[in-house]
């Protein structure tokens, strides 16, 4: 028993021995940041590179969005409560908010982690101060080959006389870069002028962008942030620039490569991730991390987008001689020395395939000018059939409603009979009670009376007129208005009973149209019934009859609540037979039928896409009234503006 006891020992002080260190790695930004990408997947590279086991934690203080004394308050206490009891061994840092962030904290939350920084600003102004105090750190300083850059500059753009220095003022990032960037140019003439960006709304910027003159080049340093405190990505922001400058624009950091950037000497994310790695390597296998100098000078390399290059004309002589160039479309030998086995059997096969594409195309031309001309007869037989097929069915239903309209005629010519001579009795009477009468309120039920006698007249006269066949009347000069009023005293009830408000927009100007009133009726009552049937099930009701003009034409639109019609549909909505609506309740010959009427009358209905709302507009030529060949066919007195009928 006493021997398992022993070996049970021996295997789990083993294991625990075994266990890897913890490895907490902090960035100062958010994950889709371009440089946090670069620096994180150069981490991951190397520790799987080196085999190093390790548990690694990635935690992102998304800094640029978020950099107020109470927001990094709040990080401390989550950071408190996930690592406190965690035993993290190694912090790695990206930037300098992390870093700061780290050192503040290590004692109480991290238990005196090392620390390893990568992408460090400010590291000179801290090793003056605050950091003259701590221990147990080492890493990679950021650094920018500024001067060089610049002489690069100038030997590719030899005409040069301007350089865009695009670097907001709101970021920490972006103020170390221009006072770097001051530091590093006091004292050096380059016989070019200067000119910072660096405060703009992001919008301003890229239209900034697009005034670069012939003679300039920009330089872009860091633009996280804009003047009202948006935060836009970095590719984002090189694509948008490059796309609107008509000139390069040179970069010192590497993830702007790719995105719009035509190269310079960068600094790599992926080389402070990997070279931090290496050192933790070092501390790993033995070495004290007090004893690895921080790396203070240049590690930048030379980059260039081939792309760029080609676009700017800049002749690739002038790059430094250990520069990479990136997006270098391969030539046919480097592809095929990389692929000499698959691209041999390639060709081969291609030569198959040639020979046999030859003669299928000889067999098939023999064959081809049969089949063409039987194709050819084919499909215009198949086009006459669906033509005439079409016709018929139009025909068909054209004659079915003209039958309901015949049986309305007749009807409504009955009713007529019958109700008028009563009505005018009733309007007559009353007429007499009023004048024979002081009192007010009996003048105004007399009135009430009198209006609704002629109210019920009108809608008689419409439903005798939208019964006669359209066909066979001649056009009439009508005034708009007076025309409406017709159509609104049989749509009345309607859509009042269904609280839907029926509005009529329309200034006092006379407008008068040569028409045949009964088809222009069916036209504008077909459009207020699909809006009538389109607007039912919506929370807000209400149909509205615009009436506008030109200098020649007389405009008539029905506009109601919808918000539109899809794209799919409005192609297809004024073609016969197609209808949005069920079976029962629609032909889809409606709109088609209306077009062919307005067409007649050298007019056009269309969809208004251009409409918030769904708007059918109906464009007429206007009449000059005064010209004797025509003949004023309804008078227009009692015009209305504005009218809403609730």
């Amino acid at each position: 028993m006493k021997y398992f006891l022993f070996v049970f020992l021996i295997l789990f002080s083993n294991a625990w021995a075994h266990k890897p260190p913890h490895v907490l790695v902090i960035h100062s930004y958010a994950p889709e940041d371009l440089w946090v990408k670069d620096i994180n997947n150069a981490i991951i590279h190397e520790v799987e590179r080196l085999n190093i086991q390790l548990s690694i934690s990635t935690e992102y203080l998304d800094s640029k969005r978020n950099n107020d004394e109470e927001y990094f308050n709040s990080l401390e206490k989550v950071f408190d409560f996930k690592y406190k009891n965690r035993n993290v061994k190694y912090i790695i840092t990206s930037d300098d908010n992390a870093f700061r962030f780290a050192i503040k904290n290590r004692k109480e939350i991290f238990k005196d982690a090392k620390i390893i920084f990568t992408g460090l600003n400010g590291y000179q102004s801290y090793k003056e101060s605050w950091l003259k105090k701590e221990k147990d750190f080492t890493g990679i300083v950021e650094s920018y080959d500024i001067v060089e850059n610049i002489k690069l500059i100038k030997r590719l753009i030899p005409n040069l006389k301007k350089l865009y220095l695009i670097n907001s003022l709101y970021t920490l990032s972006a103020r170390y870069f221009k006072k770097e960037f001051l530091k590093a140019i006091d004292g050096t003439e380059f016989n070019i002028k200067f000119e910072w960006l660096e405060d703009y709304k992001i919008n301003d910027l890229y239209k900034k962008a697009k005034t670069f003159e012939e003679d300039s080049a920009a330089l872009y340093l860091a633009y996280g942030r804009d003047k009202n405190g948006y935060y836009a990505g970095f590719k984002r922001n090189v694509s948008i620039l490059s796309k609107n400058s008509p000139r390069p624009i040179f970069t010192m950091l590497s993830f702007y490569l790719g995105h719009g950037s035509t190269g310079g000497i960068v600094t790599s994310g992926s080389t402070h991730g990997s070279m931090s790695v290496k050192i933790l390597n070092k501390i790993l296998n033995g070495e004290d991390i007090n004893k690895i100098p921080v790396v203070e000078q240049s590690v930048n390399t030379p980059i260039f987008d081939y792309n760029f290059l080609e676009k700017f004309n800049i002749n690739k002589r002038f790059l430094p001689v250990n520069s990479l160039i990136i997006n270098t479309p391969p030539t046919f030998s480097e592809i095929y020395l990389a692929n000499k086995v698959p691209v041999s059997i390639g060709l081969l096969l291609l030569i198959i395939l040639l020979a046999i594409t030859i003669t299928l195309l000889v067999y098939l031309w023999e064959r081809g000018n049969t089949k063409k001309r039987l194709l050819i007869v084919n499909a215009k037989l198949e086009s006459r059939v669906a033509k005439r097929t079409e016709q018929i069915l139009e025909h068909k239903t054209k004659m079915i409603n003209n039958a309901k309209l015949a049986a309305l005629g007749e009807m409504a010519s009955g009713i007529a009979h019958e109700i008028n001579n009563p009505l005018m009795i009733i309007s007559l009477q009353a007429s007499k009670i009023s004048k024979l009468t002081d009192n007010l309120k009996i003048k105004e039920s007399t009135e009430k009376i009198i209006e609704t006698s002629r109210r019920i007249s009108l809608i008689i006269k419409g439903l005798k007129e939208l019964s006669i066949d359209g066909e066979i009347l001649k056009t009439e000069v009508i005034e708009v208005s007076n025309f409406l009023e017709s159509i609104i005293e049989i749509s009345q009830m309607k859509f009042k009973s269904s609280n839907i408000d029926l509005i009529i927009e329309n200034d006092i100007k006379p407008k008068f149209i040569d028409v045949t009133p009964v088809q222009l009726s069916q036209v504008l009552i077909n459009l207020l019934n699909n809006s009538f049937d389109a607007v039912q099930v919506l929370d807000e009701k209400w149909i509205k009859i615009k009436i506008d003009e030109n200098d020649k034409s007389c405009i008539i639109s029905v506009i109601d609540s919808g918000k539109g019609i899809s794209k799919e549909v409005s192609e297809k909505i004024m073609n016969p037979f197609y209808s949005t609506k069920p079976p029962q309740k629609g032909t889809g010959l409606g709109l088609s039928i209306s077009k062919t009427i307005i067409q007649k009358f050298h007019g056009k209905l269309y969809l208004d896409k251009s409409s918030k709302n769904t708007k059918f507009s109906i464009i007429l030529p206007k009449v000059n009234i005064s010209d004797p060949k025509f003949n004023l066919a309804t008078s227009y007195k009692n015009l209305r503006s504005d009218s809403t009928i609730q």
